[in-house]
C-alpha cells in the first residue's frame, strides 16, 4: 500500500509513469464495477476509459485522506454513468417528441378527417376565409 501511495504522490507531482501504473492497477476493478452497473460491456469499457481520462485530468484534486483511490475512481465512474443515463433519457424523450410531432403532422386524427370532409363541401370562395 505504501508503494501505491508513493506512486500517487509522484503522479500528483507530474510523474506520468507513476500515474499510468496506478491507474492500470485500478483499471480492471473499475471496469468490473461499471460492468455490473451498466450490464453492457461496451458501455462499461467506454465509461471506464472516460473515468481514467478524468482521473488523469484531476489527479491533483485527489485527496487520499478522504477516500481510497479505488473509491475516488468508482465515484468518477458512477457520475459518468449517471451523466450517460441522463443523456440517453434526453435523447429518448426527444425521439418520442419528434415521433409524436411527425404523427400529428402525417397521421390525421378523426377530428381532422371530419374537418377536411366539411371543408371539401364548401365552395372555394367560402373555404378560403375558413382556412
Amino acid at each position: 500500500m505504501d508503494e501505491t501511495n508513493e506512486r500517487i504522490k509522484r503522479a500528483k507531482k507530474g510523474d506520468e509513469q507513476a500515474l499510468a501504473t496506478v491507474l492500470l492497477e485500478q483499471y480492471d476493478f473499475v471496469y468490473h464495477y461499471l460492468l455490473k452497473l451498466t450490464m453492457h460491456p461496451a458501455m462499461a469499457e467506454d465509461i471506464t476509459q472516460d473515468t481514467m481520462i478524468k482521473a488523469i485530468e484531476r489527479i491533483k484534486q485527489y485527496n487520499p485522506k478522504k477516500a481510497k483511490l479505488s473509491t475516488w475512481l468508482i465515484q468518477i465512474g458512477t457520475n459518468l454513468w449517471i451523466d450517460e443515463k441522463r443523456r440517453q433519457e434526453r435523447a429518448k424523450k426527444l425521439r418520442n417528441q419528434n415521433q409524436l410531432e411527425w404523427q400529428l403532422r402525417h397521421q390525421p386524427s378523426d377530428d381532422w378527417l371530419t374537418v377536411t370532409a366539411a371543408l371539401e363541401q364548401l365552395k372555394e370562395k367560402h373555404r378560403i376565409p375558413v382556412i
